[in-house]
C-alpha cells in the first residue's frame, strides 16, 4: 500500500519538479556565495598560518564546491525518500545534514590541518562539526521550507481540481434527474391526448418536445446558461404544459435587463415550474396565474416563482423539485446560497432564491468596450 508521503509528492508534477530543483540549485549556490564572501571580508579567506595563501585558497574552494555538490546530493537523496519511504521530511533531513554535514566538515577538517602540519584533537575536530552544523542546518531549513511550500501548494491545486471534479459529477447527476422525469409526463400526456383522439393537439405537443429537447441538448449536461437563455427555454416548457392543462394557466416573465446576463445551471428552474403546474394548476378548477421574476440586488441574483393556486401548503413542493434545485446552486456557487419556499399569506405558493452574480464571458466583454 502506497505511504501517505508518495501520494503527497506523487501530487507535484514533472515541470513544477524541475523548476524546483532549479530554485534549490540557485537558493544552494547564494548560500555558499554568502558565506564565500563572510570569510573574505572576515580576513580568514586567505589567513591560514602556517598554509600559503594559494594553497589556502584552494581548500577554501574545494571546501565550497564540495559542499554544494553534497548539498545537492542531499536534496536529491530527501526527494527520493520522501516518494518512498514512510519517515518524515523533516527526520530524513536533519539525519541528512547532520551525517553529511559531519563528515563534509571533518573531512575538509582533516585536509586543513595535514597540509598546515597540526594534530587536531577530538574536541577541536566536534567545536569544527556543531559549529558549521548551524548553517549547513539552515540551508537544510531554507530547502525543506522550498519543498514542503511547493507539495502544499501542489495538494492544495490537486483539492481544489478534486472538488471542481465533484461539483460537476453532482451537477450531472442532479441534471438527469431532470431530463427523464420530464420526458415520461409529456410522454404520459401525448400518449392520453392519442387516446382522446386529439391527434392535433398530441402532434402540437411533441413538436414543441422536439424544439425542447434540441435546445436541452445541444449543451452539456452541466454547461451554465444565461438567464435570458434559460426564460427562453421555460417558455417553449410552459407551451408544452399549457397544451396539456388546455391553457388553465398563464406563466409571466419578468426579467430585468441587469440580469438577463447571469450564469445558472441549465433547466435551474424547470423543475419549480413543473412543481407549481402540479400543485397549483392540476388540482385547480379555476384559472391559475404564475409569474417568474429574476432581478439583480448588488452582487446576488434574486428569482422568485408565486402562483395563486389553491395548492396545500403541506404538500406543495414535494419530492425532487425543490431540493433538486437547490442542491444545484449549492454545487454551482457554494455556501452562498439562500433558497425559501413556503405557503404566501394571501393565495398560492412563494419560491425564492438568492445566489452569487456571476456574468458570462461574452457580457463581460461587452462591459469592458462600452468602458
Amino acid at each position: 500500500m502506497a505511504n501517505s508521503h508518495t501520494l503527497e509528492t506523487n501530487v507535484i508534477s514533472q515541470s513544477d519538479r524541475a523548476r524546483l530543483r532549479q530554485r534549490a540549485l540557485v537558493l544552494s549556490l547564494a548560500l555558499w556565495a554568502f558565506m564565500m564572501g563572510l570569510l573574505y571580508y572576515a580576513g580568514t579567506f586567505t589567513s591560514g598560518g602556517p598554509i600559503p595563501p594559494f594553497e589556502l585558497w584552494l581548500i577554501r574552494l574545494v571546501w565550497m564546491a564540495s559542499g554544494f555538490a553534497l548539498g545537492w546530493l542531499i536534496y536529491r537523496i530527501l526527494e527520493w525518500s520522501m516518494e518512498r519511504s514512510s519517515v518524515g521530511p523533516i527526520v530524513s533531513l536533519v539525519v541528512l545534514v547532520c551525517v553529511f554535514g559531519a563528515l563534509h566538515t571533518i573531512a575538509n577538517s582533516l585536509l586543513y590541518f595535514e597540509l598546515a602540519g597540526l594534530s587536531a584533537t577530538p574536541f577541536q575536530m566536534f567545536g569544527l562539526v556543531t559549529y558549521w552544523l548551524h548553517f549547513q542546518l539552515a540551508w537544510g531549513v531554507l530547502i525543506l521550507t522550498l519543498v514542503m511550500g511547493a507539495q502544499a501548494s501542489a495538494e492544495r491545486q490537486a483539492r481544489l481540481q478534486a472538488q471542481r471534479e465533484a461539483q460537476v459529477a453532482q451537477l450531472d447527476a442532479l441534471t438527469f434527474q431532470v431530463h427523464p422525469h420530464f420526458l415520461f409526463n409529456t410522454l404520459g400526456a401525448v400518449s392520453s391526448l392519442v387516446g382522446e383522439n386529439q391527434f392535433e393537439k398530441g402532434e402540437e405537443m411533441v413538436r414543441k418536445l422536439a424544439v425542447f429537447l434540441r435546445r436541452s441538448f445541444r449543451r452539456e449536461a452541466n454547461d451554465d446558461v444565461t438567464l435570458e437563455q434559460e426564460f427562453e427555454d421555460l417558455r417553449v416548457y410552459v407551451r408544452i404544459e399549457r397544451i396539456r392543462f388546455e391553457k388553465r394557466f398563464d406563466l409571466k416573465f419578468s426579467l430585468s435587463d441587469c440580469a438577463s446576463d447571469a450564469l445558472v445551471p441549465g433547466l435551474l428552474l424547470q423543475p419549480l415550474v413543473e412543481n407549481a403546474i402540479k400543485y397549483a394548476v392540476a388540482p385547480s378548477a379555476d384559472f391559475v396565474s404564475l409569474e417568474l421574476a429574476a432581478k439583480r440586488i448588488g452582487d446576488d441574483v434574486e428569482i422568485t416563482l408565486t402562483d395563486d393556486g389553491p395548492g396545500a401548503p403541506q404538500t406543495h413542493g414535494l419530492g425532487t423539485g425543490e431540493a433538486n434545485v437547490r442542491n444545484r446552486l449549492v454545487a454551482r456557487f457554494g455556501g452562498r446560497v439562500l433558497f425559501s419556499s413556503g405557503a404566501r399569506p394571501e393565495r398560492g405558493y412563494l419560491v425564492r432564491m438568492r445566489f452569487p452574480y456571476q456574468a458570462s464571458i461574452k457580457s463581460e466583454q461587452d462591459q469592458a468596450r462600452s468602458e
